[in-house]
């Protein structure tokens, strides 16, 4: 384990790495899991988040400059408390790569590094698509498992983490946690290699599903942590956390957890070793000390968090969880038809008036 480890030296990376509309959802779980850290007492000079699209102000967004994890809507988690450090095309396999090994051209301000050192605990959360031994960016490029296990190699050789946990939420996660053999690393995949990830929250008012499965499960678990309370041997661990996640009939695919090379056991480690840093003093005068949230976490959405928790008992008959997962897999290969087709005709449109412009210039010239 990390020698000498200060609770403040936890650092986190988020990335979502979808564009288009129909991914809102994945802005939805790197948010969420951002409020949630800083909710738990992680500041924003330790976090780098990285969003390839905000969605926010998208066109299609009935509720302009606002994303939500739900369908009720309870926790705006876009707001006006976040700190974006990487949007749109500068999130890239590259960029994530630079950051990670602190590779960055000169000029690039401090608030855009990952500023570990030998004895921090950073966390990386990443979600997205992705197949068989690869992640997708921006639906164009991607990285591989073998690029992720040759990065966190050149972290630890670089001693730029003590311990790191390393959370993929997409479909055939496993794939992308095989190839890591550097020390003290758990690998956390929402699925098996050979499983899709799903969604839930299905908004029929937005159009789109609001939050994956698998990422509203640790935020249910998250929600139970008091941020106002100090750390103490009491606190869950990984270990639960894990156990909790193992809930087949609440997720529908199969997390799998990788820490064949960590020095500890999981249920020694605090959730908040990686998930919060130095807890809020409270002084007399009323004031306060430390690194606190200054927006809500969506995990403090409890009405909404407890009818996930009761949607996904293990004892829900059978059939209506096939017929949701059916349901799922058949809505949103036709929200993409929709859209890549709606795409297809502006294109179409734009390129017939460029060629009757072209004609009436060239009708004229003559």
């Amino acid at each position: 384990p990390p020698r000498h480890h200060d609770d403040s030296d936890t650092w986190v990376v988020i990335v979502s790495t979808s564009r288009f509309w129909y991914n809102y959802r994945h802005a939805s779980n790197a948010l969420s899991i951002y409020h949630t850290v800083k909710r738990l007492g992680v500041p924003d000079d330790h976090i780098v988040l990285m969003m390839a699209e905000g969605y926010a102000c998208d066109p299609r967004n009935m509720y302009p400059a606002s994303v939500f994890n739900d369908k009720q809507r309870s926790v705006d988690v876009y707001g006006s408390g976040i700190e974006l450090d990487y949007r749109g095309l500068e999130v890239t396999p590259a960029s994530l790569l630079q950051v990670l090994t602190g590779r960055h051209h000169q000029h690039v301000p401090e608030s855009k590094r990952l500023r570990s050192g030998p004895n921090s605990r950073v966390l990386i959360y990443a979600t997205g698509h992705g197949g068989e031994s690869f992640f997708k960016f921006q639906d164009s490029e991607v990285i591989s498992a073998r690029d992720i296990a040759d990065v966190f190699e050149q972290m630890y050789q670089q001693h730029r983490y003590g311990e790191l946990l390393f959370i993929v939420d997409t479909c055939h996660a496993e794939s992308l946690l095989s190839d890591i053999d550097s020390p003290n690393i758990i690998g956390v995949a929402s699925s098996a290699r050979h499983e899709d990830s799903y969604s839930v929250e299905l908004s029929r008012e937005i159009g789109v599903y609001m939050i994956d499965s698998f990422t509203a499960r640790v935020l249910d678990f998250m929600d139970k942590i008091d941020e106002a309370t100090p750390p103490s041997s009491r606190d869950p661990t990984l270990h639960d956390l894990l156990r909790f996640l193992s809930n087949r009939w609440a997720l529908r695919s199969q997390p799998v957890v990788r820490a064949t090379t960590l020095l500890r056991d999981l249920s020694a480690v605090n959730v908040r070793d990686f998930f919060g840093s130095s807890p809020t003093l409270k002084f007399a005068d009323g004031g306060s000390s430390g690194a606190q949230s200054s927006t809500p976490s969506p995990a403090l959405a409890a009405s909404a968090m407890r009818a996930r928790v009761q949607a996904a008992v293990p004892d829900v008959p059978v059939k209506p969880l096939e017929a949701a997962h059916q349901t799922h897999r058949d809505a949103v290969p036709q929200q993409r038809l929709h859209f890549e087709f709606s795409d297809r005709f502006l294109r179409a449109a734009t390129m017939t008036l460029v060629c009757v412009a072209a004609t009436i210039v060239a009708s004229a010239l003559s």
